[in-house]
C-alpha cells in the first residue's frame, strides 16, 4: 500500500536466496517418444503430482507425492482404463510457500506461484531430480498416455511491490513486469496475482518460449495448459487480442505445430471471460457450461434446451472461429472452485481452514445440498446425490468436443466443502484411494469405465470437426414424446429430452435425459434397419450388465432425475 516504506534496502540477503545449478540434461528422441495421437478424441485427466499419489495403494514413502509414484503402474492403468489420453499436471515448475501460509502452518498446494520457469518443484521430482520428468513422460507414453503441463506464465511468486525480490524483479523491473505508467513504483496487476509478466516485452516472450521449448524438445512434453491466458495477450492499456506479439512468436516456432496449446480463457475485468477469442490453434477451457450442466441435474428446474448446445461442442463459440470440437476442453469441476461430489452436498463453501474467515473461495458456485448439509445419514438421499454425480458426468463423457476430468471425480472425492483448497496440502486435497473398498467410490469407478468404452466405440465422439448442417450425422434433439428440435430456441421448455448421436450408417446413441422430479414416458425412435435398441448404461443403475433390449417407435417410461444410453450397432 502507499503508506509503505518502498525505499530501496541495502541489506545483503545473499545467503538466504535461491540458487540454481545449470546442468546438461540430454533430449529424448521426440519423434520416438511423443504419443502420436492429434486432438480426436482427447480426454485429459487434471492431476496433482502429490494430491493422487500420497495415499496410492503399493507405493513406498519415497514414492508418494512424487513424478516417480505417478509413473507407477497402478496410476497410469487407472487413469487409461477411466478413458483418459493425457495427463495434465497441476503447475510442476518451482515454486515458493507464500509466507502468509507458512505462518498458519499451511503450504501453497496448488502451485500458481512460480518462481523457475526451467526447474521442476524439487519435492515432486525426489531422488532422481529433474530426470524424474523424462521417466515419468516416458512411462506415460508407454501407456498411450500425453504428457501436459499446466504452466504459469502470467505472474510469478515475486507479487506486488510489497513482496520478495527473488529473480525478475532484482535482474529488471521494469522489463519484467507491467507497471502503473503515472507511478511505476507500482505494478499494472491485470491478474490479480500482484504481478504481472510483461509480454509486450521481447525478453518476457523469449522467456516464455524458451522454457516451452526446453520441456517439449527435452522431455518430450505433448501440450500446455496457461493458466490465466489472456495475460499473454494484453497490450498497453490491458485489452486482450489474439494477435498480440506471443502468439506469432509462439505460431513460428516449428516445434509450436507438434504440442497442444490450452487456454484458461479468463481473467480479471476488463477482459474477463474471453472464451473463443484464442488462435485457430489453440483449445479452451469450456467453463461456462459446467454451471449449466450442475443446474439441468441439481436444481430440478433446469430445461433441457439450456444445454443442447454445450452437449453439441459449443458451435457458436468455437465453429465462429473456424476451430473445430476438439477446441471445446469440456469438464464437470476442476482444481479450481467446488469439485464434483461437494457440489451436490455443501450448499455452503467450508473454507475455514484456509485461516482466512471463510472469504475466500467463490461464493457462488451452483452448489446444491438436496435439503442436508454435508454427508446424509439417509442412504436415500445419498443415493439421489450419487445419481446426479453419474447424469453430470456422463452429460460431459456424451458431449462432443476434448474432455477433461478432474483427479478424484471418477471415485467421488470430496474436499469436504472447501471450494479452494489451494493451501491445503492433505487430506483435504488427496485422493482417498480407501474409498474404494466402499460400494459408492467403486459404483462411481465402474460407471465412469462404461462410460469411456461408449465414448471410445461413438465415432463422433471422436471427430474434430462439426457435423454438416442438415446431415443425418450428429446430435438430434427430441421432445419426449418424439416432436423434432431444430434447436434450443425451439421453445420448448420442458426438462426432459432425447438425443441420437449419428455418426455413421452402422452406430448410433440415443440418450435419455430426465431432470423432472416424475417419471416421464418416452416414444423412442426407430433404427434404421427396425431393430431394437440395446441398453448400454444407466445413472440409477452403475454396475448394470447390458442385454436388455427394447424396439424403436414404443413407448418407454423412465423414472425421474435419471439418464439412460441406448446404442444400436448394425450387425
Amino acid at each position: 500500500s502507499p503508506d509503505k516504506d518502498l525505499s530501496f534496502s541495502t541489506l545483503d540477503n545473499a545467503p538466504y536466496m535461491y540458487k540454481a545449478v545449470a546442468r546438461d540434461l540430454a533430449a529424448f528422441d521426440t519423434n520416438a517418444l511423443r504419443s502420436p495421437s492429434g486432438w480426436a478424441g482427447t480426454a485429459i485427466y487434471e492431476a496433482h503430482v502429490r494430491g493422487v499419489t500420497m495415499t496410492l495403494p503399493g507405493l513406498s514413502d519415497a514414492e508418494r507425492g512424487t513424478l516417480a509414484g505417478l509413473s507407477s503402474d497402478q496410476a497410469l492403468a487407472h487413469i487409461k482404463a477411466i478413458g483418459m489420453t493425457a495427463i495434465q499436471l497441476m503447475p510442476s515448475h518451482t515454486f515458493i510457500h507464500d509466507h502468509r501460509l507458512e505462518k498458519i502452518g499451511l503450504r501453497n498446494y496448488w502451485g500458481y506461484n512460480s518462481l523457475s520457469y526451467f526447474t521442476l518443484m524439487p519435492s515432486y521430482v525426489g531422488p532422481m531430480g529433474q530426470v524424474a520428468l523424462k521417466h515419468f513422460v516416458e512411462q506415460a507414453h508407454d501407456h498411450g498416455l500425453e504428457v501436459l503441463l499446466d504452466v504459469v506464465y502470467n505472474h510469478t511468486c515475486e507479487t506486488d511491490q510489497m513482496g520478495p525480490t527473488l529473480c525478475y524483479r532484482g535482474l529488471d523491473n521494469r522489463a519484467y513486469y507491467r507497471l502503473q505508467s503515472d507511478s511505476p513504483r507500482y505494478y499494472d496487476d491485470v491478474t490479480a496475482c500482484g504481478s504481472t509478466f510483461n509480454f509486450e516485452e521481447d525478453v518476457v516472450r523469449q522467456l516464455t518460449i524458451d522454457s516451452l521449448a526446453y520441456y517439449h524438445e527435452t522431455f518430450a512434453v505433448d501440450g500446455f495448459r496457461f493458466d490465466l491466458a489472456p495475460a499473454h495477450g494484453v497490450d498497453d492499456r490491458g485489452r486482450f487480442s489474439s494477435t498480440a506479439p506471443f502468439f506469432d512468436a509462439l505460431r513460428a516456432q516449428p516445434w509450436s505445430r507438434d504440442v497442444k496449446l490450452i487456454a484458461e480463457p479468463w481473467m480479471p475485468a476488463p477482459n474477463g471471460m474471453c472464451a473463443g477469442d484464442f488462435p485457430f490453434d489453440w483449445a479452451e477451457w469450456n467453463g461456462g457450461p459446467k454451471e449449466k450442466i450442475r443446474r439441468y441435474w441439481s436444481s430440478g428446474e433446469g430445461r433441457a434446451a439450456d444445454i443442447v448446445d454445450y452437449m453439441s461442442g459449443s458451435p457458436h463459440v468455437f465453429a465462429t472461429t473456424e476451430r473445430g470440437p476438439w477446441a471445446s476442453v469440456n469438464y464437470a469441476s476442476c482444481h479450481d472452485g467446488s469439485i464434483l461430489a461437494d457440489a451436490l452436498r455443501f450448499k455452503q463453501k467450508h473454507n475455514h481452514a484456509n485461516g482466512e474467515d471463510n472469504r475466500d473461495g467463490p461464493d457462488e458456485d451452483c452448489r446444491q445440498n438436496f435439503g442436508h448439509e454435508g454427508f446424509s445419514p439417509d442412504p436415500a438421499l445419498e443415493a439421489l446425490r450419487d445419481r446426479h454425480h453419474r447424469n453430470v458426468i456422463a452429460t460431459v463423457y456424451l458431449s462432443l468436443g476434448s474432455l477433461m476430468v478432474l483427479h478424484g471425480d471418477e471415485i467421488g472425492r470430496t474436499q469436504k466443502g472447501n471450494n479452494n483448497s489451494y493451501a491445503q496440502d492433505n487430506d483435504i486435497s488427496w485422493m482417498d484411494w480407501e474409498s474404494l473398498s466402499n460400494g459408492r467410490a467403486s459404483d462411481i469407478l465402474t460407471f465412469t469405465k462404461t462410460l469411456a468404452a461408449i465414448r471410445k466405440r461413438t465415432p463422433l465422439l471422436q471427430q474434430t470437426d462439426y457435423p454438416l448442417p442438415g446431415s443425418d450425422d450428429g446430435y438430434h434433439w427430441f421432445t419426449p414424446d418424439g416432436q423434432a428440435l431444430m434447436s434450443a430456441a425451439d421453445g420448448y421448455s420442458g426438462g426432459a429430452a432425447m438425443v441420437t448421436l449419428r455418426s455413421s450408417a452402422n452406430h448410433c446413441l440415443l440418450i435419455l435425459l430426465n431432470n423432472e422430479k416424475q417419471d416421464t414416458r418416452f416414444t423412442l425412435p426407430s433404427t434404421p434397419d427396425e431393430a431394437p435398441w440395446s441398453r448400454a448404461a444407466d445413472t440409477a443403475a452403475p454396475t448394470l450388465s447390458g442385454g436388455h433390449k427394447v424396439q424403436g417407435a414404443t413407448e418407454h417410461d423412465l423414472a425421474d432425475q435419471r439418464l439412460q444410453i441406448w446404442e444400436w450397432t448394425r450387425a
